[in-house]
């Protein structure tokens, strides 16, 4: 069986690379990562997981956004427990 040069590539593609970001919410820190690959940012935390075309922002700062809006998604589920101030 011949396997072309071109299917061995597909199988060894480089996954972007993934950075780490965190922010804060109620005073407590929360941590995801994110990658951009063709001109997308992908974020994806223990809380779940987003993805956006990067337009307009840096891709830290989109990327710290979608973190944001998964908390407030988990927060809204009742996951994250935040202190009564």
């Amino acid at each position: 069986m011949i396997i072309s040069r071109e299917l061995i590539s597909l199988g060894m593609q480089k996954q972007p690379e993934r950075t780490e970001i965190s922010v804060e919410i109620d005073g407590k820190r929360y941590s995801g990562s994110y990658s951009v690959s063709s001109g997308a940012v992908t974020v994806d935390s223990v809380h779940g997981g987003r993805k956006s075309t990067h337009v307009g922002a840096s891709a830290e700062a989109t990327a710290r956004m979608l973190l944001r809006e998964i908390l407030q998604a988990a927060k809204d589920r009742g996951e994250l427990k935040t202190d009564p101030k």
